[in-house]
C-alpha cells in the first residue's frame, strides 16, 4: 500500500509545482522563477571548506537575461572542481547542456595590472523566452577568510524554494547573522553540526526609492569563521581587535623603503613648519608621483605592496599606497594608520555587533591636534583630506597591532553639504528673450553634485556638454562663457562655476501678460518616489541644503504680479522649504531654500516623508504671471 500512496503524494506534488508555475508566468510582478535552490558549505577544518550549489531558474524575459550568464569565481585560494547547465524548455525538452570545459576563462576586473582573480563564465545566447536553466557547481577552497554571503533572491524573482545547508565538521568554526529570515534548524552529531535555512513562496520584491540597502529586501544569511588562514597566515574573527592583529601581521615589515630611498625622501623638502602642513606636502607628493592600479595575486588582494615597489614602480592599489603614504609619513615622525572601510555612497555600513571582512578599500588615518584626517590615497585629484560621499559618514576599522578599533571617518552634516546659486534673467521684454547669468557654490559633498568636481578634469567641449545634459535651462539657449571657480578648502571643500547664455523663449506673453516658469533655475529635490506602500525604510545618509535666489530684470518697472502669493515656511521631522517672491522696482525675486535631513526612517513615516516632498515639488513648479499696462 505505501509504494502506491508516495507515488501519488509525489504526483500529486509535481503537479501542484507545475500549476503554480503555470500561473507565475503570466505575473507582472515578477521576470524569473527560482524553481528551486541549494547551497551547501562544508566546513572541513579552520582552513579549507568546501561550497556546492544547484538552482534551476525560469527566465520569464529579457528583463532577467542577466540570469543566463553564469559566472563561478576562482584564484590561487578557490578552485573550481565541476560545473554542468542544462538549458530545458519548460516541458522539460533539453535545449542545450554545457560543462565546464565549454566556459570562458576571464580576469575578474580588468582595471586591474595583473591578477589572479579570475571567473569562469558561461553567456549562452538564449532569446526564446520563457526557457529554464540548471546550474551545477562545485569551489574547493583552501583560505578561509571569506565564507559564503548567501542571499538568493534577485529583484523581480519569485522564489519557489531555497535552502543553505552548513556543515561545520569542526562543530566550532562558523559564527553568522542573518536578517529577513528565520533562525537555522540545527542538528548535532558525531562528527559535525549542520545548520539548515530555507525559504519558501516568497513574492518578488521591487526595489523601493531612497533605500539600496539590498539586506533590507532580501533573506540574507552572512557567514564568517571564527578563526582562518590564508596563504600561512592565521587570524582570528571573533573580534574586530583580533582581526586587526591579523591584519596588522599581514603588514608587517612592509615598510622597505632603504635608506637611500629615505634619503632621496627628505631632500624633496617635504617637512614643512608645522605637522598639517607637512602631512599636505606629503599628499600633494603622492598625488603628482603615483596613480591606482589594482593589483590582485593571492595574499596580495589583502596585503599591500612593499613599500619600495610603490616608490620605483609609481603605482599601487588602495592598500599599498595608503600604506605607501604611511612609510612616508614615519620618514616625518607622523603617526598614521592603515585603515579597513567599505567605500561607496550606497555602501552598507559595517555591523559593529558581527566582524567581518567585508571590507573593499583602503585609506589612512592620521590623528592631528584636536582632528583626525582621513586621507584617499588613490586620488590625483582629491581634496586634501576630503572623504565625501566614498568614504564619510561610516564606521571603519583602525589597524594599531592589539588596539584595532572601529572608528568614525570624516561626518558631513546636512548644513556642511549645500548649494547656494544665483541667478540673474534679464528680459527683452518685447519678445520674450534673455540674457542669463548663473552663479553656482557647492559646499561639502555638494560638490559631487551631478559629477560636478569630475568637470575639473574635463575639457572645454566636455564641460559645455555636462551642462547641456544636467541642466535644462531650456531648449534654445546659446552659451555665451563658462568658467569654473577653483577649488578652495580641504575637508570641507568649495567649488563652484558661472555661466552666462542667451535663450530665445525665456517666458510666453499672451497679450499684456508674461507667463515666467522659474522651475527651471531651481535646484532639483529629489523626485516624488512613485511606490504607494513602503517595505523598507528610507536612508539618508547625506543631507543637504539649497539656497536658490531668482532675480528677473525687467527694462521698467510698469508691471505687477497678478498672482502674488504668501510667503510659504515649512518645516517637518525631513527636511525644510521655504518660497518667497517679490517685486522689487523693475524686479521680481524668488528665494527659495531646501533641507533634506539625513536620517533612517521607518517604512511607517514613508506616506509622511512622501507627502513632503511632494508638497515641494508642487509649489517649485509655481508660475509668475506678470500684469503689463
Amino acid at each position: 500500500m505505501k509504494k502506491i500512496i508516495l507515488p501519488f503524494f509525489l504526483a500529486l506534488g509535481v503537479y501542484t509545482t507545475a500549476q503554480d508555475i503555470s500561473r507565475y508566468l503570466f505575473e507582472k510582478e515578477s521576470h524569473s522563477i527560482l524553481k528551486d535552490s541549494q547551497t551547501v558549505l562544508e566546513i572541513l577544518d579552520h582552513k579549507n571548506f568546501i561550497t556546492t550549489k544547484k538552482y534551476t531558474v525560469i527566465i520569464k524575459n529579457k528583463y532577467a537575461d542577466y540570469l543566463k550568464n553564469i559566472r563561478i569565481y576562482y584564484d590561487d585560494f578557490r578552485k573550481v572542481k565541476k560545473a554542468n547547465v542544462q538549458v530545458r524548455d519548460l516541458k522539460g525538452n533539453e535545449i542545450k547542456a554545457y560543462k565546464l570545459k565549454d566556459f570562458e576563462d576571464k580576469v575578474y576586473d580588468f582595471s586591474n595590472i595583473d591578477s589572479d582573480s579570475r571567473y569562469k563564465v558561461l553567456e549562452p545566447s538564449l532569446t526564446n523566452y520563457p526557457f529554464e536553466i540548471e546550474v551545477n557547481y562545485e569551489v574547493h577552497h583552501s583560505a578561509s577568510l571569506f565564507y559564503n554571503f548567501w542571499q538568493p533572491q534577485y529583484y523581480k524573482m519569485r522564489i519557489l524554494n531555497a535552502q543553505l545547508k552548513v556543515i561545520d565538521q569542526t562543530r566550532s568554526n562558523l559564527r553568522y547573522t542573518t536578517k529577513n529570515i528565520a533562525e537555522p534548524i540545527t542538528t548535532e552529531e558525531k562528527e559535525s553540526t549542520t545548520y539548515h535555512w530555507e525559504i519558501e513562496n516568497i513574492d518578488p520584491i521591487k526595489n523601493e526609492s531612497f533605500n539600496r540597502q539590498m539586506e533590507d529586501y532580501f533573506a540574507t544569511v552572512i557567514l564568517a569563521p571564527v578563526n582562518f588562514e590564508m596563504d600561512g597566515y592565521q587570524g582570528a574573527l571573533s573580534s574586530w581587535e583580533l582581526f586587526g592583529q591579523w591584519v596588522n601581521k599581514l603588514n608587517a615589515s612592509r615598510n622597505t623603503l632603504e635608506d637611500s630611498d629615505i634619503e632621496a625622501i627628505k631632500n624633496l623638502e617635504l617637512q614643512k613648519e608645522s605637522s598639517i602642513e607637512t602631512i599636505k606636502s606629503v599628499y600633494r607628493f603622492l598625488q603628482e608621483t603615483t596613480r591606482y592600479i589594482s593589483i590582485q595575486i593571492g595574499i596580495g588582494g589583502y596585503q599591500p605592496f612593499e613599500s619600495k615597489m610603490v616608490h620605483e614602480k609609481k603605482y599601487g592599489d588602495c592598500k599599498a599606497l595608503s600604506f605607501y603614504t604611511q612609510s612616508l609619513l614615519d620618514i616625518f615622525n607622523i603617526k598614521s594608520y592603515y585603515t579597513l572601510i567599505n567605500a561607496g555612497a550606497e555602501k552598507k555600513d559595517l555591523d559593529t555587533g558581527f566582524p567581518s571582512p567585508y571590507f573593499n578599500h583602503a585609506i589612512l588615518t592620521v590623528p592631528i591636534e584636536k582632528d583626525t584626517l582621513f586621507l584617499e590615497c588613490t586620488s590625483q585629484t582629491k581634496p586634501f583630506g576630503y572623504a565625501g560621499k566614498f568614504t564619510g559618514n561610516r564606521k571603519a576599522l583602525l589597524i594599531d597591532h592589539d588596539k584595532s578599533q572601529l572608528i568614525n571617518t570624516q561626518r558631513y552634516t546636512t548644513e556642511d553639504n549645500r548649494q547656494e546659486n544665483n541667478i540673474h534673467v534679464a528680459f527683452d521684454l518685447s519678445n520674450g528673450a534673455s540674457k542669463v547669468t548663473v552663479t553656482k557654490n557647492y559646499y561639502g559633498t555638494e560638490i559631487e553634485h551631478h559629477g560636478f568636481l569630475d568637470q575639473y578634469q574635463k575639457t572645454e567641449k566636455k564641460k559645455l556638454n555636462w551642462i547641456q545634459d544636467t541642466f535644462d535651462f531650456g531648449g534654445a539657449i546659446t552659451i555665451d562663457s563658462f568658467t569654473l571657480f577653483p577649488i578652495q578648502g580641504d575637508i570641507f571643500p568649495q567649488g563652484g562655476f558661472e555661466l552666462m547664455f542667451s535663450n530665445k523663449k525665456e517666458a510666453v506673453k499672451r497679450g499684456n501678460r508674461m507667463f515666467i516658469s522659474p522651475y527651471k533655475y531651481m535646484t532639483r529635490s529629489p523626485q516624488i518616489p512613485n511606490e504607494n506602500e513602503r517595505k523598507t525604510p528610507v536612508r539618508i545618509r547625506f543631507g543637504y541644503q539649497v539656497k536658490d535666489r531668482i532675480t528677473y530684470t525687467m527694462d521698467h518697472s510698469n508691471f505687477n504680479i497678478e498672482n502674488l502669493k504668501d510667503d510659504l515656511h515649512i518645516e517637518s521631522e525631513y527636511g525644510s522649504y521655504a518660497l518667497t517672491i517679490e517685486q522689487q522696482a523693475n524686479s521680481v525675486v524668488l528665494n527659495r531654500t531646501f533641507q533634506l535631513n539625513e536620517g533612517i526612517y521607518a517604512p511607517d513615516e514613508f506616506e509622511a516623508f512622501k507627502a513632503f516632498l511632494i508638497t515641494v515639488k508642487k509649489n517649485d513648479k509655481t508660475k509668475i504671471i506678470l500684469k503689463f499696462p
